[in-house]
């Protein structure tokens, strides 16, 4: 593995097209770069070390955005509901609302003490903790979806307002099921490590 400075001379960045939520991404293209033995990072044959480490720091560092992003629309949900009144009551004192309300929170807390876990654990080695930061990103990436998606729900026509904080919420939670790794690849790379440690 090398570190390439962004100024390297053959170093170009193309951006990619706008996405629905704001993120860094763009196509790095390399012509005739030439680096010093100083950019290499490690030993020979430990890159793939390096880059597990990495995304095992990177998968939790999205499964804490993810939680984050449920907890800031279940408060945006409880906000409205607890003041907004429906066939003589807030909508929270609403038998579906109400599980609704519940179902969310028990998500977020579910999801952050994962995430916690998976953190502590890739403190002391990230790639060897890969498969919990994997865990961690999926659970939490899929729980603030499901999460945000309720909350739209339950604020009716006031969560469809563009450019409004649950709206924006909305687009935000969707990419997350796809950085550092898409679901249906991190459930593959889950149920490897498993049935490799049991069989």
């Amino acid at each position: 593995m090398v570190l390439v400075p962004a100024d390297a001379a053959g170093v170009s960045v193309t951006p990619t097209p706008e996405l629905i939520a704001p993120h860094v991404l763009g196509d790095v293209h390399f012509d005739d770069v030439v680096l010093p033995a100083s950019a290499r990072l490690g030993n020979n044959g430990q890159g793939l070390n390096l880059v597990l480490a990495t995304l095992g720091v990177f998968r939790v560092s999205v499964a804490g955005a993810a939680v984050g992003l449920a907890q800031a629309a279940l408060e945006e949900a409880v906000r409205h509901t607890r003041t907004r009144v429906q066939f003589g009551r807030p909508l929270a004192r609403l038998g579906p609302v109400a599980q609704m309300l519940a179902d969310c929170w028990t998500e977020v807390e579910m999801t952050r003490l994962l995430t916690y876990r998976a953190a502590l654990l890739a403190v002391d080695d990230p790639a060897a903790s890969l498969n919990h930061s994997s865990m961690a990103k999926l659970a939490a990436s899929e729980a603030a979806s499901r999460v945000v998606d309720r909350c739209v729900q339950m604020m009716g026509r006031y969560g469809l307002v563009r450019n409004s904080k649950i709206e924006r919420l909305y687009r935000q939670a969707r990419p997350m099921r796809i950085y550092e790794g898409a679901s249906e690849v991190l459930r593959l790379g889950i149920a490897r490590q498993l049935t490799e440690e049991v069989i």
